[in-house]
């Protein structure tokens, strides 16, 4: 018997792989070495198969949240905020369900993308104060992280954009994440706004600074910019026929200030 034939054909059938482990421990005549290496394989893709089945069962749950968006977009701030996502199941998704890190294409490499990580999933509590007469009181205050579902786009075939707005203690970013629907996987991801607020704690009260802003166009690329420490840049990205957000054009101008 062809063992290694027999094991790729019943990646995704997990009965199947129940059924084959069983008869191995049962029936298999070769050494014990072996029967528990075959053994040890197919406890490796069950939970493989297991992770897959979760991951996109999880990605379907997060994916009705999201609304088709019409294009072009000339400004995400102004994207409907009623749809709100669990950061535990977002989290789950993004990262735990994953079998590595977002990436793109500049040029014709493919990076990994570094620039975002977990969000938090539990209130962020500081201490504020305000004046009564005379006196400045002290009292604790406990601020929600808001995750907004804005909208998805669809790409090329099979490949969805989801726009995420997180609305944090100090930050204001909305990503574009871009999945396999298929499978749930994702695949790459832009940075589309990002802003810091002028007060802490008070993301109605407006901006200090504004890093990040993008507009997508009709034909569904993404035109990105950013003003960052004394550096301008901006990029144009689309999606590579492989399913990753791509950078086409990129221009920057300025010299590093820290």
């Amino acid at each position: 018997m062809n063992f290694r034939l027999l094991i790729f054909h019943l990646i995704g059938k997990e009965i199947e792989l129940y059924k084959f482990q069983v008869s191995i421990l049962l029936c298999h005549k070769s050494s014990n070495n072996r029967t528990i290496i075959i053994f040890l394989i197919c406890t490796i893709l069950i939970s493989i198969c297991n992770a897959q089945s979760e991951r996109k069962e999880v990605f379907n749950e997060i994916l009705q949240s999201y609304s088709e968006v019409s294009l072009p977009i000339q400004d995400f701030l102004s994207l409907n905020t009623e749809n709100t996502i669990d950061a535990k199941l977002l989290n789950r998704l993004l990262f735990d369900l994953q079998d590595g890190k977002a990436k793109h294409y500049v040029k014709d490499t493919l990076y990994r993308i570094t620039s975002y990580g977990r969000i938090s999933e539990e209130p962020f509590n500081y201490t504020d104060s305000k004046k009564e007469g005379d006196e400045w009181i002290d009292f604790e205050v406990s601020f929600p992280i808001n995750i907004h579902a804005l909208g998805k786009i669809e790409f090329i075939d099979d490949h969805v954009g989801l726009i995420t707005r997180v609305v944090g203690f100090m930050t204001d970013y909305i990503d574009i994440f871009l999945f396999e629907k298929s499978t749930g996987t994702l695949k790459s991801m832009v940075a589309a706004f990002e802003a810091k607020h002028e007060y802490h704690g008070h993301p109605e009260e407006g901006y200090e600074a504004v890093y990040n802003t993008s507009t997508i166009t009709e034909d569904r690329r993404i035109n990105w910019h950013q003003e960052r420490y004394g550096v301008t840049s901006d990029r144009i990205f689309d999606v590579s026929p492989d399913g990753y957000f791509r950078v086409i054009f990129q221009k920057q101008e300025g010299e590093f200030e820290y």
